[in-house]
């Protein structure tokens, strides 16, 4: 079984829990849908183009599952568009083509002016410059079977040019796409957060026809609890007592956080003058193939910590490993906002499918 064949299985076994199929018309299927078909095969190593980006082995897909007090059954899916036998430019004209054609299918085209406003601030008007990058666009979704809540996402690398160049594309992205209000907040925020990170990626968030929202993704140089305390400011006092415990149990458990092993993401929304949410996206992939039992642990931690039921999470996994042989978890994520704390998952399902 192909990884598009596998992930298809896994789509449509999701999507029947609420009564629909991966051919429905339905926004949700076809978001999916048009996602598995988006990859495809690479080859052996030896025809590859490019450096895998979404995972180091060239698994192209990483499904997610978030904690949620409202038990909703969210479909959450990333993907690597095409094949790697694509160079970064190609790989990226291949996104955009199929993201056009997803917006086409789901008549959202009014998103496309805004998609592109971003699209050309945050990537090189020269292709050539993508040559050696890891990764240039991620396609993605958050979607609800049995209803219109759906998110169609974007991904882009904004690792392009030295760091000076790239705090002001980002702050020329947030500022035009929030509010111009929000100048004076982004002038201080670079400059405390410049010191410690690094902007790599911008996430974009698109419903209903409009860019819903925009997430500035920076890495942290020596990531620990007082660099991404230093990172996220005006949290309240019960998310900074969260992202202590985290810190000091992962390294407990997994040992100390590596360079640039800790990714920061902002969500900033229309009219905004500061981040709607911020999260922290912990690295787990380089982790030692030993230290799974005790990574295992540390989640099951921060569930109960976070007073979430770990069985919907397990019934998450075994879903995988119904398609694929096993799964190896990516990152996990803390996220914060005025009303709550989240835990997300993300698992890149094995390169062996079931036959």
């Amino acid at each position: 079984m192909s990884q598009t064949h596998a992930l298809e299985g896994y789509l449509q076994c999701c999507l029947a829990r609420a009564g629909a199929t991966l051919h429905d018309s339905a926004s949700a299927p076809t978001i999916l849908r048009e996602l598995a078909g988006s990859v495809l095969a690479s080859g052996e190593p030896t025809s590859w183009a490019r450096r895998p980006a979404i995972t180091d082995d060239g698994t192209p897909i990483v499904l997610s599952w978030k904690a949620d007090r409202e038990h909703d059954q969210h479909i959450r899916v990333l993907a690597e568009s095409g094949t790697l036998a694509m160079t970064v430019a190609e790989q990226i004209a291949y996104s955009l083509a199929r993201l056009d054609r997803l917006l086409g299918a789901l008549n959202w085209r009014s998103a496309s002016q805004a998609i592109n406003t971003i699209t050309a601030q945050a990537l090189p008007a020269n292709a050539s410059v993508t040559q050696g990058w890891r990764g240039g666009i991620w396609l993605g979704a958050d979607v609800k079977a049995d209803s219109s809540d759906t998110e169609l996402r974007m991904y882009l690398n904004l690792r392009s040019g030295e760091a000076v160049d790239r705090w002001r594309r980002l702050q020329i992205i947030v500022s035009t796409f929030a509010s111009e209000s929000i100048h004076e907040w982004l002038s201080s925020w670079v400059e405390v957060t410049s010191t410690h990170a690094l902007p790599v990626g911008l996430g974009v968030v698109v419903s209903d026809g409009a860019v819903k929202g925009i997430r500035a993704y920076l890495s942290v140089e020596s990531p620990s609890f007082d660099s991404i305390h230093r990172l996220t400011p005006g949290l309240m006092s019960e998310a900074y007592a969260t992202q202590r415990r985290a810190c000091d149990t992962f390294k407990s458990r997994c040992g100390a956080m590596h360079t640039h092993g800790v990714t920061v993401g902002y969500d900033f929304v229309p009219g905004a003058t500061q981040p709607r949410r911020v999260k922290v996206d912990i690295c787990c992939h380089t982790l030692p193939l030993e230290l799974a039992p005790s990574l295992q642990l540390w989640i099951d931690e921060l569930l109960q910590e976070l007073r979430y039921e770990p069985f919907e999470f397990q019934e998450f996994l075994r879903t995988i490993q119904a398609f694929w042989k096993g799964s190896t978890v990516q990152f996990v994520s803390l996220g914060f906002d005025a009303k709550d704390e989240h835990l997300t998952v993300y698992v890149k399902p094995n390169a062996s499918t079931r036959s």
